[in-house]
This record gives structure tokens, sequence and C-alpha cells, in this order.
């Protein structure tokens, strides 16, 4: 079952006007995704997040199809509570457009159970031909 986001906590995107073809603009995009995801089981657990990735505002950003050229994601585990007999991982990250919007997907893992992990940092950088939709 896929975890649910909550919500983007601080998100901040900066735009660079770079005109590096085939990219004329890049967008470097971080926040903390709020997700309070619990593993009640023991052995291993795999659970994929996925979301769009929205501005300072809270609003989903928005390209032109095909107007992203690539992106490069990273993501890291921030606030964990609990027993500590629970070991948590990012197995994998990464982002792609998908229709109008940028949507990053997470797999997170989870050995043991019982603990929280509530936030998970990212930041997405996005080159794109063209300004985003405002």
């Amino acid at each position: 079952m896929p975890t649910n986001l909550i919500g983007v906590d601080n998100p901040e995107v900066l735009e660079i006007s770079i005109n590096s073809p085939p990219a004329n603009f890049m967008y470097i995009c971080t926040g903390v995704a709020m997700i309070d995801y619990t593993w009640g089981h023991d052995g291993v657990g795999h659970e994929p997040l996925s979301f769009h990735i929205v501005d300072d505002g809270e609003n989903p950003l928005r390209f032109n199809r095909g107007a992203v050229t690539g992106t490069a994601t990273t993501a890291s585990l921030n606030a964990i509570s609990g027993s500590g007999h629970v070991t948590w991982a990012v197995d994998s990250v990464d982002s792609d457009q998908d229709e109008e919007f940028v949507t990053l997907t997470a797999n997170l893992a989870v050995t043991g159970g019982g603990d929280v992990l509530h936030r998970m940092g990212y930041q997405v950088t996005i080159l794109s031909t063209e300004r985003r939709i405002t």
C-alpha cells in the first residue's frame, strides 16, 4: 500500500536562467515531506511514496508537456520516533514529468516494526526548456 503524503513543510524553489540548450532554466526545489509512515510488522517492508513537487505557496509546479529535459533527485530521512529497534531507508528516489507536473517517487524500506517515520527531506533539480507555468 502506498504511503500517504500529509503535506510538504518549508517548500522552496530557486529558478535560475541557464541558457544552455537543450535547457534554458534550472529549478532547485527543496522541502520536507510529512508522511507519518508506520510499519507495524516484523520483517522487511517496502512502501512507495509519490507526490508532485510544490512551490513555496504549496502549489504543484507546472510545466508544459515535454518542457522538462532532465531531473536529479535526492531524499533523506528527517524524523523518526519510537524504540530505535527499527532500520529505515530510502531505497531509491527519482522524479519525472507526469503530464504538467514533476512527480517525486521514493521507495521507502523498513526492517522491524513499531517506529514511525515522520519526515523525509528532498531536493529535486529540474532542467526545462521554458519557464514553469504560473
